[in-house]
């Protein structure tokens, strides 16, 4: 079966929005800007970092469970469980009155990702012809794609259209009820998986499937297929107990399967991808395009991701996995070394019109008092150090509040998160067009090799049996790695700098490389029985 029919595109389109979820869910990014004021968080303080990061924290654990529940209820019901769970998240976060409130929903709406992430690119290689299943696969990466770019430009309209701070964040987050809620409608009329189908002794309805897919003869040589797959591995057993089968996973044949599935899910996230994604707005602000600019500059980077994304799905099945993770990451590991680079170039000095611009946005008169006298002191001096910068305006504020008698640590660390940006966007002095290529290039990199290639990794090379635990393990470590980097990064930021933080990122991905190199084989155009047969040696 060379070609494709309307039937397997459709069953592939309907299944894969569930990537939107994982996309849509950074429009937070440009929601904590201003829900950070509302519920009275500190610039850099893990508090801001959890509001982010608790959806990826629930994903790790959705992850975990995502092969259990989709063994068990179905890979169908699995995908409905996740579109519920995401639009209470939307709609919970976008109506909070309270932070603890905003926070349950997050983690809500992450065990939904969770759930989906993992599961809709193991339902689609299930019923994905072999020679088309990387194309296919990558529908998924597509739509978080395209996910990240509705988050982007919701972002830019809302706050075009909705200028009151206290609505425009409950609006980002709140219209994303809309995606979730149409994909558990559409979720209703695609069949199971037919693969789940025959190991639950379905079989007639699994051919039914496998016929619209591929004709007759497809559906009989793939059914024979499969049922001669788990009766060699005893798949098809009615239960096997959790513990042999986690047993048989982490047994002596496994142990190249194991190393692939657990270096591409763990250096995906340890890319440092998710952080620039969701706080992309910060890093352009950060980089001197001011607080508009720096929402226009996270639609280009939405277009990139889409665009090469799409480029990547015709290429995955012709270059094949490997090539492609080592044209992708290299660009990624040049693209954060530049970035390293250029910030670590930066200079901040702050002129006399600079301090008249940050103190005319004070709220009150005390405020700007506050700011002006700290400002001041620090008046045309060249700053060739990101954190020595800062930390000097944070310790000038704390000596100005406490000089005007206020003796108060949250009100001075308020100022100093409220103002931070607005200094930044005043003083900076860095090759912002630099900066701009290299996070294009980055999420270029990205786009065509550990975005796709991850996802289509994950649900091919794990056998049958073992299928969903293992790639619920797997998604697990990168659940676990995406919550940790995203919780960390913006301390990261406030402590280490811009430059040391995208150099470490770096660091990983060169050591991802080397990995690539010297043990993963290439899956293109192999069933999924086949690649069994190679990679796990009895």
């Amino acid at each position: 079966m060379n070609r494709l029919n309307g039937y397997t595109l459709l069953l592939t389109f309907i299944v894969s929005i569930g990537g939107l979820l994982l996309g849509i869910s950074a429009n937070v990014s440009g929601a904590s800007e201003f829900y950070r004021s509302y519920f009275d968080l500190k610039v850099g303080s893990f508090l801001e970092g959890f509001g982010v990061s608790i959806a990826m924290l629930a994903t790790f654990i959705g992850n975990f469970n995502a092969g259990t529940i989709s063994d068990k209820i179905g890979r169908k019901k699995a995908l409905l469980l996740a579109a519920f769970l995401f639009s209470f998240c939307t709609l919970g976060s976008g109506l909070a009155t309270n932070y603890t409130f905003f926070l349950i929903s997050r983690f809500i709406g992450g065990l939904g990702i969770g759930i989906s992430l993992l599961v809709v690119p193991m339902f689609i290689a299930e019923f994905a012809p072999s020679e088309k299943r990387g194309f296919l696969v990558s529908f998924n990466q597509l739509n978080i794609g395209i996910g990240f770019l509705l988050a982007y430009v919701i972002n830019s309209l809302t706050i075009k259209y909705i200028p009151d701070p206290d609505l425009t964040w409950r609006w980002m987050l709140g219209i994303g009820f809309v995606f979730p809620a149409v994909y558990f409608v559409a979720l209703f009329f695609v069949p199971e998986s037919p693969r789940w189908l025959i190991n639950r002794g379905r079989n007639e309805e699994a051919k039914k499937v496998m016929k619209k897919i591929g004709g007759e003869e497809y559906a009989e040589t793939e059914y024979q297929q499969i049922k001669q797959a788990i009766n060699f591995s005893g798949e098809g057993e009615k239960k096997t107990a959790y513990g042999q089968l986690l047993g048989e996973l982490f047994s002596k044949p496994m142990r190249l399967v194991l190393l692939i599935a657990f270096s591409v899910a763990f250096f995906q996230m340890a890319s440092g991808f998710n952080s620039v994604m969701f706080f992309v707005p910060r890093i352009f602000r950060l980089a001197g395009f001011g607080g508009t600019g720096s929402f226009f500059m996270s639609n280009l980077v939405g277009i990139a991701m889409v665009v090469m994304t799409v480029i990547s799905m015709f290429l995955i099945d012709r270059l094949g996995r490997k090539p492609l993770l080592l044209i992708g990451v290299s660009l990624m590991l040049v693209s954060l070394m530049v970035s390293a680079w250029s910030f670590s170039e930066s200079t901040y000095t702050i002129e006399k019109d600079d301090v008249e611009q940050i103190v005319q946005n004070a709220e009150t008169n005390e405020v700007a008092g506050v700011l002006s006298k700290a400002l001041s002191k620090s008046k045309n001096i060249v700053f060739k150090n990101e954190l020595t910068f800062f930390h000097q305006f944070k310790s000038d504020i704390h000596s100005e509040v406490d000089r005007i008698g206020k003796e108060d640590k949250e009100y001075a660390d308020y100022i100093y998160s409220k103002y931070r940006g607005n200094l930044v966007d005043a003083t900076i002095s860095i090759n912002s067009l630099v900066v701009m290529i290299a996070i294009l290039c980055f999420v270029v990199g990205f786009a065509i090799s550990l975005g796709p290639v991850t996802w289509a990794l994950l649900s091919e090379v794990f056998p049958g049996k073992l299928r969903g635990l293992g790639i619920s393990i797997a998604g697990t470590l990168n659940g676990l790695t995406s919550f940790i980097v995203t919780t960390i990064f913006p301390i990261e930021l406030e402590h280490l700098g811009s430059g040391t933080t995208f150099f470490i990122y770096g660091i990983l991905m060169f050591v991802f490389i080397l990995m690539v190199i010297k043990w993963f084989p290439e899956t293109k155009g192999k069933t999924l029985e086949e690649i069994e047969a190679e990679l796990v040696k009895k």
